[in-house]
C-alpha cells in the first residue's frame, strides 16, 4: 500500500510521523510524496490554536474529491482528533477512521479493524523506532503530557498526564540514532525538565543529560522545552558543564506581567523569571535565550502591553515565537472576556518589530567571530549552498556545498533577524 502522511503542528508531532513512517514500511507500505499517489492518507493534527485547526479543516476537504476519484483510506490523528472526535465524524463522514493521540503509533494495526472511533485514553508503551538512516540532527521523544495546566492550553486534555521513557530505553535509542548517522540529538516533551517524577526510582533531567553525554559519536545534545517553574540548579550546572549539551535555551515566558501570568496559572513572578535568567546567564556565558509569548491574553490592557514590550527589551531574547491569543475548548481562559482580533493583531505587529530589532541587534554581533557549525540536510533551493547552525542555535548559511554531519569553522558576514551568512575558516 502506498501511504502519505500530512503533519503540522510541533516537533512531537513531526517526530511520531516520523516514527509511524518507519512502520508502516516495516509492514511492506512504501510512502509517496503526494497524497494523489496514496492508498492511505493519514493526517498527523495540532490543536494549540484555531489558526492550526483551520488549515487540517480545509486540508481534509481537499481530500473528499481523492475519495471519490480513488477511495484512499482516510486517517485524521493526533491532537485535533483527540479534541473534536464528534465533529469531525459528523462534518466529514468520508473520513474513515480518527485516532487520537494515544493510538497514533498502532495505526498499522487499526487499518483493518472495523471500527471507526480510538481516542481512549491509555498508558503509553514506549518503544524504540529507528529509521534505517538518522537525520543528522535526530529527536527523541523522552516523555508525553502535561501536568501545568495553563490557562490557554489544551496539551493536558488532548495528550494526558505526565509520561516518562525509562532512561534505559531513551539511551538505546540515542546510540541507535547515532549509530546510523545521527551527530546531534533532541530531546522532546511538553515539559523536559519535570522527566523521571512519575516512575519511582528513574534519574532526573540532568542525571540523563550526564548519561547521553558519555555517548561516543554524538556531538551534540539539545531539548525542548522546558518550563521556568522546574529548571533546577542541578540542570544549570549540567547545562555548564557538559560539553555536548548545546548553549542554548528555551523557556518560554508566556506573559510579561504578573497579573496576566495568574491568570495563565504560570507559577512564577516576572521578577522570578528575570532572576532565574540571570543565574543561567551567569553559568553559561554566551547561552542563546529563546521564549514563547502570547499577544493579546484575556482582559490585556494596553499598560500590561508596554510592560511585556519594556520586559522583552530588558531581557534580550534571541528569538521569540510570538502567537495572538486563540481560544480552545476546555482551556479556562476561554471563559475569559476577548479582546476585539483588531486590538490582538495591533499588538502582535508591534510586538515583532520590537523583536525583530532585538534578535538583529544580537544577530550582528556576532559579525566577525568564528562559529562552529554543524552542517544539517539540505534546506536551501542553492544547490551550491549549505545550511547548518551553531552551538546556540542559530542558522547559518554558506555559500559552498558541504557534507550534512560534518562541524565546521564559519567566520559570519552578515545577519539578519533570522538568519547569520558566512564563509568557512580553513
Amino acid at each position: 500500500m502506498k501511504f502519505y502522511i500530512w503533519t503540522i503542528g510541533c516537533q512531537m508531532n513531526e517526530k511520531q510521523s516520523e516514527e509511524l513512517a518507519v512502520l508502516l514500511k516495516k509492514n511492506g507500505n512504501i510512502e509517496v510524496d503526494s497524497p494523489e499517489l496514496a492508498d492511505l492518507i493519514i493526517l498527523n493534527t495540532c490543536s494549540v490554536r484555531r489558526r492550526s485547526e483551520i488549515r487540517i479543516e480545509g486540508r481534509i476537504g481537499e481530500f473528499k474529491k481523492l475519495k471519490e476519484k480513488g477511495n484512499p483510506i482516510i486517517v485524521v490523528a493526533g491532537c485535533y482528533a483527540q479534541a473534536h472526535k464528534e465533529k469531525i465524524l459528523e462534518r466529514f463522514p468520508y473520513v474513515d477512521k480518527v485516532v487520537g493521540t494515544f493510538d497514533f503509533l498502532n495505526i498499522p494495526e487499526l487499518l483493518n479493524d472495523g471500527k471507526r472511533l480510538y481516542v481512549e485514553e491509555k498508558k503509553t508503551e514506549w518503544e524504540i523506532v529507528l529509521p534505517e538512516k538518522a537525520k543528522v540532527s535526530s529527536f527523541i521523544r523522552i516523555m508525553e503530557g502535561c501536568n501545568n495546566f495553563c490557562s490557554y492550553c489544551i496539551v493536558p486534555y488532548v495528550r494526558g498526564r505526565e509520561r516518562s521513557k525509562p532512561s534505559e530505553l531513551i539511551i538505546e535509542e540515542a546510540k541507535g540514532l547515532v549509530a546510523r548517522g545521527a551527530k546531534e540529538i533532541v530531546l522532546l516533551g511538553q515539559n523536559v525538565n519535570s522527566y523521571g517524577k512519575d516512575i519511582p526510582g528513574e534519574m532526573t533531567f540532568a542525571q540523563l543529560l550526564y548519561r547521553l553525554n558519555d555517548i561516543e559519536g554524538l556531538e551534540r545534545i539539545r531539548f525542548t522545552t522546558s518550563h521556568p517553574k522546574d529548571m533546577s540548579d542541578e540542570l544549570i550546572k549540567a547545562m555548564a558543564e557538559l560539553p555536548k549539551v548545546c548553549e542554548h535555551l528555551h523557556l518560554p515566558v508566556q506573559g510579561g506581567n504578573d497579573r496576566i501570568l495568574r491568570l495563565m496559572n504560570r507559577n512564577y513572578t516576572k521578577d522570578q523569571y528575570r532572576r532565574l535568567i540571570e543565574k543561567v546567564r551567569n553559568a553559561i556565558p554566551g547561552i542563546a535565550l529563546t521564549t514563547d509569548i502570547i499577544i493579546g491574553y484575556p482582559t490585556e490592557t494596553e499598560e500590561e502591553f508596554e510592560e511585556l514590550l519594556a520586559f522583552i527589551k530588558e531581557i534580550k531574547f534571541d528569538q521569540v515565537y510570538s502567537a495572538i491569543f486563540s481560544r480552545r475548548p476546555m482551556a479556562k481562559a476561554s471563559e475569559l472576556p476577548d479582546l476585539p482580533y483588531e486590538v490582538k493583531q495591533r499588538r502582535y505587529e508591534i510586538f515583532n518589530q520590537v523583536q525583530n530589532e532585538i534578535s538583529k541587534e544580537l544577530n550582528e554581533r556576532l559579525i566577525g567571530t568564528i562559529q562552529e557549525v554543524l552542517i544539517e540536510e539540505a534546506k536551501t533551493k542553492f544547490p551550491n549552498q549549505s545550511r547548518g547552525r551553531t552551538r546556540t542555535n542559530k542558522v547559518v548559511v554558506i555559500d559552498e556545498k558541504i557534507e550534512p554531519g560534518t562541524i565546521v569553522k564559519v567566520r559570519i558576514k552578515e545577519a539578519s533577524e533570522y538568519t547569520l551568512k558566512g564563509e568557512k575558516v580553513e
